[in-house]
């Protein structure tokens, strides 16, 4: 073995004694890149500027934010036709920055935070409940009372149901300034971004 693989293996060692295993290889992550080209097709060049303003204001990696935003992409695919590229591909990305917040606000994984808004949005909401998040029906009819529309939850379809809960997810950052912007020297923050960027670092090693 050469002495570069050597040091890579230490440096991957390393990474994972502090860290934990690292979320994906480099296979898994060029499967990442080819599903999300896949659910966004003719919008993958739009979704990937819109990430790339994510990466920029937060500092978190591209490649952590490609391989999240395929699932809420797959969530969201049927707006696409009806509301247009921008806003489906808009919504995808406010989607994703929230992924980043409730990782710097919980001080968990981006993938656990994934996970959990992905549950959020298409199950009851527990899974965000001890995070402040309240997707609950009484919040949701709450929240169709303040935007004028003239349906309760039950009435919704999924796919309605489902903006609306991202909608309360924005103003409960918004309400308590928990942006990871805004917390961006904070501890978790800052594990937050160096675990995105030793996952990519890992990953052309």
């Amino acid at each position: 073995m050469s002495r570069v693989g050597a040091a890579a293996l230490t440096f991957g060692g390393a990474i994972s004694v502090a860290f934990g295993r690292m979320a994906i290889t480099a296979a898994e992550a060029e499967t990442g890149f080819r599903r999300f080209a896949l659910i966004f097709g003719d919008n993958a060049d739009l979704m990937r500027s819109k990430l790339e303003g994510v990466s920029r204001e937060t500092g978190i990696a591209m490649t952590g934010l490609i391989r999240q935003s395929s699932a809420f992409g797959a969530i969201f695919s049927e707006l696409g036709e009806k509301i247009g590229a921008d806003q489906f591909t808009d919504i995808v990305a406010k989607v994703q920055n929230s992924v980043v917040d409730l990782s710097g606000v919980a001080g968990i994984s981006m993938d656990e935070a994934a996970d959990r808004i992905k549950s959020a949005l298409t199950s009851t909401g527990e899974s965000v409940d001890q995070y402040g998040f309240n997707l609950r029906q009484a919040e949701i009819n709450q929240e169709l009372m303040r935007l004028g529309v003239n349906k309760n939850v039950r009435q919704l379809t999924e796919l309605e149901k489902q903006l609306v809960k991202v909608n309360i997810i924005q103003k409960s950052i918004e309400r308590g300034q928990l942006s990871f912007a805004n917390m961006s020297t904070t501890l978790n923050a800052k594990i937050t971004i160096l675990k995105s960027n030793l996952e990519e670092l890992a990953i052309t090693l």
